[in-house]
């Protein structure tokens, strides 16, 4: 679905990407095939210091970050969102993306003690200077902060 390349070629009414232009895209199938279609629209340009291997992993979450915060519920500076899952692949890149915006995040993760007690320790310190909704008396570690930056 995600791939990362240099264009060879570009259809005639594509203005926006030239021969040569380093990318990363949204595929519609073939990902692992040496040569790829896709529309221009589903392409980024490769970031700055980015391998092909890195850049690789970023459409998916930042096309579906961007199609769901600013497109269909257009968030906007200011505005708070309430991220579930925060610590997972769109989690996080909704977190970078909001933050960059200026919005006011809300983040919840679940996380279960017994299975990754190093984990939830090393969490609660990351985040001790905003306030933590705690219940020890679960077997799960639940927190919720609200802030305008990101760690």
């Amino acid at each position: 679905m995600e791939v990362a390349c240099e264009i060879i070629a570009v259809a005639d009414d594509v203005t926006q990407w030239q021969v040569g232009d380093k990318i990363c895209a949204l595929v519609p199938g073939g990902g692992y095939a040496e040569l790829v279609n896709t529309y221009a629209a589903h392409c980024l340009p490769l970031p700055t210091g980015y391998s092909y291997v890195q850049a690789a992993a970023l459409p998916e979450t930042f096309f579906t970050v961007w199609g769901n915060l600013f497109i269909r519920e257009g968030l906007k500076a200011g505005e708070a969102v309430l991220i579930h899952g925060g610590s997972g692949g769109i989690g996080t890149t909704a977190i970078q993306m909001a933050s960059r915006l200026g919005a006011k995040l809300g983040l919840s993760w679940l996380s279960s003690r017994s299975k990754h007690p190093k984990q939830d320790v090393e969490v609660m310190e990351a985040f001790k200077k905003f306030p933590l909704v705690n219940d020890r008396s679960h077997t799960c570690l639940c927190a919720f902060y609200l802030t305008t930056s990101v760690i």
